[in-house]
């Protein structure tokens, strides 16, 4: 809709990871590191965790992707809440077909399937994403399986991802000797006020928009607004950039973005920052403005 105004060949602030818009900041530089070291050393078990909006499925995304040629990866995202089996997921998430055997045979064929990766030179690598929805049994069975680690011919690596909560939520089901057996940790943060620029700014460009259609009040009204969490600023960005379309504006002013925003938040479903002086941003960029040399006769 808005493509055209603003001289996008795509819309840059979708909601789905896309490869192409992730953005190396300082912090996900580190996890990246720390997430290489541990699947190139094989720890057993990686925790990753951050509050939601924080970017872990792009992150796990991104790594699958640098290391598809080394791995055989397995991707776990719809865990079930109940105290059911998680070993029938965890074969359907690497696809292979199991129909009515039982536990007992579905542990046997996943034990094989993890010796015939590790001997093709492709170890396993399993990614079980929203951890925190696990329950005590199911925790239980990813420690069964880090056990497997203990065989010579065996080789497997996992992921735990999930909000912060997974981390009370480990203790809380005194999960200790699963808990003994992570060899990397690392929690996300939300962006600050330098990398939501930059953010911005590189997802404008692969979409192949200029920097500048922001303004530089309107890039600090979007931080205020989300605190740096990037799943709020992508969704702040679209309706501020519908709001520009609709009044025609070839520039997003910060007083666009408040207005767009509020104009969001009103539904409750968009849980925004608002305990802000918002009057202060709108007159600090209008004094900007006026400061600026004006070169027309």
């Amino acid at each position: 809709m808005y493509e055209s105004l603003y001289g996008f060949q795509e819309k840059p602030f979708s909601l789905i990871p896309d490869p192409r818009f992730f953005f190396v900041h300082s912090g996900c530089r580190l996890a990246l590191c720390y997430l290489d070291y541990g699947i190139l050393n094989q720890p057993g078990l990686i925790l990753l965790t951050g509050e939601p909006g924080t970017g872990k499925t792009a992150l796990l995304q991104k790594i699958l992707l640098d290391h598809q040629d080394r791995l055989t990866a397995g991707f776990v995202t719809l865990t079930p809440k109940s105290e059911d089996p998680l070993l029938p997921w965890i074969l359907m998430g690497l696809e292979v077909d199991v129909e009515k055997q039982s536990l007992h045979e579905m542990f046997q064929i996943l034990k094989t399937f993890i010796i015939q990766k590790a001997k093709s030179g492709k170890p396993l690598l399993l990614v079980v994403d929203e951890a925190q929805n696990l329950h005590s049994s199911q925790l239980e069975e990813l420690k069964m399986l880090s056990n497997l680690n203990d065989r010579p011919d065996m080789t497997l690596n996992i992921i735990l991802a999930g909000h912060t909560e997974l981390r009370g939520h480990l203790k809380r089901h005194q999960a200790l000797a699963l808990m003994q057996r992570i060899g990397i940790d690392f929690q996300l943060e939300t962006l600050d006020l330098n990398n939501t620029i930059l953010y911005i700014h590189h997802r404008l460009q692969v979409a192949g928009g200029s920097p500048h259609i922001f303004s530089e009040k309107a890039y600090e009204a979007v931080y205020r607004f989300t605190e740096g969490n990037t799943r709020l600023i992508n969704q702040v960005c679209e309706i501020s950039l519908v709001f520009g379309y609709a009044e025609q504006r070839k520039t997003i002013t910060a007083e666009l973005v408040i207005n767009a925003a509020q104009e969001r938040a009103k539904g409750g479903m968009l849980p925004l920052f608002l305990d802000w002086d918002m009057t202060r941003l709108i007159e600090e960029e209008k004094e900007l403005k006026s400061s600026k040399p004006s070169f027309l006769s």
